[in-house]
């Protein structure tokens, strides 16, 4: 290791060199399985022991490539496919020539670097090779933290450092919860709260309830209502029913206090909403 300190900047240029570098190239890793996998099934091959066609192909890539070319017809694209497949391997073996200088700066200074494993809710490693993952465990590069010091990883990811590739972390910024874990749970809090408001708003009662009325014997002679527009309705039908007589389904001392509990929640008067509900009442009918 070489006894010239690395500023924090040239950490983060060389890093997030590579950081890019890396993204490209698990891309093209990525393109390139998909690819392989078109192949093996123009190639009609199967694959093998997993349940949900999940396991290993029967043939190898080879076999698949030559039995493709036998097979392929003109709609399935082999030429193009496997001409995507050969660019990307040459991409990929540029990427290596690209990285190889700044592997080498890194290898010389050895600053301080970050890596938060993004397959699962993981933790923040201090390299690709921690024991604790595995090979198909992929990362999202934290070059901006490169050359720091374990606080400032903790300021910006949160308490979820790795205690193996960390052996003298304090065990609480080893065991704590992530920061975008934090403002995800923030988040579905804050519109946990809009929607209950807006069922607030919307309802007729201030807790949200469903104003309930029992007027007769029978189970279903009873009114219920849970929201400010549902009960304006209700008084619209009840003027009609009533216009000859009280209705026995719309009670006038259920109306009573459903105006009441309008009236509560709009701040007009009960006898304004009555003269409201019976004029609706009126244009429904033409009269």
């Amino acid at each position: 290791m070489s006894a010239v300190k690395v500023t924090h900047e040239h950490a983060v240029e060389v890093d997030t060199a590579l950081a890019a570098l890396y993204d490209e190239r698990h891309k093209l890793v990525v393109d390139i399985g998909r690819a392989a996998d078109t192949v093996h099934r123009i190639a009609n091959d199967e694959r093998q022991g997993h349940r949900f066609g999940s396991g290993p192909w029967k043939l190898s890539y080879a076999e698949a490539k030559a039995a493709a070319e036998e097979r392929a017809r003109p709609w399935d694209h082999l030429d193009r496919i496997l001409s995507d497949i050969a660019a990307a391997n040459d991409r990929i073996l540029e990427i290596l020539d690209e990285e190889k200088p700044l592997q080498a700066d890194f290898a010389e200074h050895r600053w301080p670097r970050f890596f938060l494993v993004t397959s699962s809710k993981g933790h923040v490693h201090s390299s690709l090779n921690c024991a604790t993952c595995y090979p198909q465990t992929t990362y999202a590069w934290l070059p901006t933290l490169s050359g720091l010091d374990m606080a400032a990883a903790v300021e910006q990811e949160g308490e979820i450092l790795c205690s193996i590739c960390f052996p003298d972390a304090p065990v609480a910024w080893t065991e704590g919860v992530s920061k975008a874990t934090l403002e995800e749970r923030a988040a579905r809090d804050v519109a946990k709260a809009e929607r209950e408001a807006k069922k607030l708003a919307k309802a007729l009662l201030p807790d949200g309830s469903e104003y309930t009325a029992r007027y007769g014997e029978r189970a279903y002679d009873t009114v219920r209502i849970k929201t400010l527009h549902s009960a304006k309705m209700w008084l619209t039908d009840a003027a009609s029913w009533n216009r000859r007589g009280e209705h026995p389904s719309y009670p006038a001392w259920v109306a009573q206090e459903v105006a009441e509990a309008i009236a509560a929640k709009t701040g007009d008067t009960v006898d304004e909403i009555l003269a409201a509900a019976d004029k609706r009442a009126r244009k429904r009918s033409g009269v």
